[in-house]
């Protein structure tokens, strides 16, 4: 029985929880969904099909979202997520199995661990109760011991999950009537990451190296090389990843009014910044 895992990361997280998997798994091969997005066709050539990504504004990240609305399912017969998150509420469970359903397929199982996340501040405005904190605290909560106090419970859930999706066994983290009740109006209200189209005021102070990292890691070409240092194109999406942040060597990069601190970066201790960039290559693995 083979399986098919498509996976977007953003700084390793996704991308290690797709390995753990795949080890797991037999006969499983991952696919990034970036270099899949190039294709004219996307279908399932699989039984079974996975879907593993990060939770960006509570939901799907947006070539998640443009994925699942170009791809065909129509060979698998048991569909799973897995969604890698920092902690917060999310109704991405919800918003797949409603995409999923328009096309006539059907969400089986969703999992979600919580992981180190790879942002200080994300999106939240800074009048939020508790940004200042949650800022300061930032390089605090990525250090390497942290990520080790999250990696024992992931890989007791990720054993859990592997039988579930062997046995092909339905399943949903988190779910209760009330909580999908909230999750429900959530999906109504919010629009997606892809439809809010929302930026980050990045910029890259004078010791940029020009070495182009920030470029090669950009999961949607919005990072480009003007002159000497990098410039973030208006006529490209972000993708809200914070690759091209967490990836610079000398943490150059910056987000302006927001934090302008060259203390803090992260990228998953096993997973290295080639191989994120590496993701918009398509093929399986």
């Amino acid at each position: 029985m083979a399986t098919q895992i498509f996976y977007f990361t953003g700084t390793g997280n996704s991308l290690h929880v797709a390995r753990e998997l795949q080890k797991r798994i037999p006969d499983a091969t991952l696919v990034p969904v970036i270099g899949s997005l190039n294709n004219d066709s996307l279908k399932a050539t699989a039984e079974t099909v996975g879907f593993v990504f990060p939770i960006y504004l509570m939901g799907l990240p947006a070539p998640m979202v443009e994925f699942i609305e170009r791809f065909d399912s129509t060979p698998a017969n048991y569909l799973f997520a897995f969604a890698t998150r920092g902690g917060t509420f999310h109704y991405a469970d919800v918003m797949l199995a409603k995409m999923l359903k328009r096309r006539g397929k059907k969400l089986n199982a969703f999992f979600i661990a919580t992981m180190v996340k790879n942002t200080p501040c994300g999106v939240a405005p800074k009048y939020l109760p508790g940004y200042k904190k949650m800022v300061e605290r930032w390089p605090e909560a990525i250090t390497n011991s942290q990520v080790k106090k999250l990696e024992l419970p992931l890989q007791q859930k990720l054993d859990e999950v592997s039988n579930c999706i062997k046995n092909k066994s339905r399943w949903f983290d988190e779910r209760s009537i009330l909580r999908t009740i909230l999750k429900r109006m959530t999906s109504m209200i919010l629009p997606s990451a892809k439809a809010m189209k929302t930026t980050i005021p990045y910029f890259a102070d004078s010791t940029c190296t020009s070495c182009a990292m920030c470029r090669k890691v950009c999961p949607s070409g919005k990072v480009d090389m003007g002159g000497n240092c990098p410039v973030w194109r208006k006529d490209k999406p972000c993708y809200l990843c914070f690759a091209c942040f967490n990836s610079c060597p000398v943490q150059a990069i910056l987000i302006r009014n927001r934090y302008e601190i060259k203390e803090g970066r992260y990228i998953h201790p096993k997973v290295s910044v080639k191989e994120i960039g590496a993701q918009k290559k398509p093929g399986e693995k």
